[in-house]
């Protein structure tokens, strides 16, 4: 684990251009994530935990609930696993939900980050990671060499911006295969 971090941070962008993008921008965008993730972790609590919510609006109202045996189906032939994959894949998004928050509570009432709950979520986010990696017959230590050598296959010796910007996707799925 601690070579795939080192690993990831050779990878990661080293700078960014704040005279790119407004910061009211993030705010916005994030702001937009926080009040979806918040109806998707209430969904998720009624459809995995059972819990009693206020049902949503459907954008579609041709999607029921006979539609979830499709849903589950085309996840896994195995209905553990299907609810597995569903489960860790929303449960993934809410957690990117609750970090979002932490950002936007930085930006917004200028104090340092919480580094505690920070890391609680990153840990909730693995948690519902692990979930996932079974339901599709993989693990951590496989989906971190497969990503590592993706990114290698895109930033051969470092991150640069041109790399960045100039993928060979052909390339990069070739080595998630």
């Amino acid at each position: 684990m601690k070579d795939y971090i080192k690993q990831a941070h050779q990878t990661m962008a080293p700078s960014i251009h704040p005279e790119r993008v407004h910061l009211g921008n993030v705010v916005q965008c994030l702001s937009e994530l926080i009040i979806w993730t918040q109806n998707l972790d209430t969904i998720k609590k009624g459809l995995f935990y059972n819990r009693a919510h206020k049902e949503l609006e459907p954008e579609d109202n041709n999607i029921n609930t006979a539609s979830y045996n499709l849903v589950l189906q085309n996840l896994s032939n195995d209905h553990y696993q299907a609810v597995a994959i569903l489960h860790g894949i929303i449960g993934k998004i809410t957690e990117a939900g609750e970090l979002a928050e932490a950002l936007v509570d930085v930006i917004k009432h200028p104090k340092k980050l919480d580094i505690i709950n920070v890391r609680e979520e990153v840990g909730d986010g693995l948690w519902y990671d692990a979930i996932l990696l079974n339901a599709i017959g993989s693990d951590f230590n496989d989906a971190m060499e497969v990503n590592i050598n993706k990114l290698r296959a895109r930033f051969p010796n470092r991150f640069t911006e041109y790399d960045a910007l100039n993928r060979n996707l052909k390339n990069e799925r070739s080595q998630l295969e």
